[in-house]
């Protein structure tokens, strides 16, 4: 018989509350506005030998220093061409969209390597970083997917859900 057991993280201390705009595809964008995110993480797999699919200790330290970086931040994508951020002097950044510029403080600013800040986006950077500091991909078969769910706003939430590769 083939067995499957999964772990969910989601407790209220993993959120975060930032600002961003979204850039749509008609050329764009939301005004600069705020959320408080909440973020649940699924792994899912087969029973470790010790009878423990993952031990969640590290799986929760490395989800609260995600949330950190985010927290109480502006976020902007670093890979949006219609998105312009440049150095302001020393402290700031200066960002242009659509005719409008933003000069922002670099310590609440988070530049992601993303196209865009969506929930879509966030849930997958927050999945990449996860697995990728975790070393899921080291865990085969064992954890053999990864869940990330994040919420915008209560009843407002998108998930990702991969197969960890080896």
């Amino acid at each position: 018989m083939n067995k499957e057991y999964g772990i969910r993280i989601a407790k209220d201390r993993f959120k975060f509350s930032c600002s961003h705009m979204t850039i749509f595809p008609d050329g764009t964008a939301e005004r600069l506005h705020g959320h408080n995110y909440h973020v649940r993480v699924e792994l899912t797999g087969s029973e470790a030998p010790q009878g423990m699919l993952y031990d969640p200790r590290p799986l929760k330290r490395v989800l609260g220093e995600i949330c950190a970086e985010l927290d109480e931040k502006c976020l902007m994508p670093r890979g949006n061409p219609a998105l312009s951020v440049n150095e302001d002097g020393e402290n700031n950044y200066r960002v242009t969209l659509f005719g409008k510029t933003y000069s922002l403080p670099k310590d609440d600013t988070a530049l992601l390597p993303l196209p865009n800040i969506t929930m879509e986006a966030l849930a997958g950077h927050v999945a990449e970083r996860l697995t990728d500091a975790l070393k899921l991909r080291d865990c085969r078969p064992t954890i053999s997917r990864i869940r990330v769910e994040v919420e915008e706003s209560q009843g407002q939430l998108v998930w990702i859900e991969y197969s960890i590769e080896s």
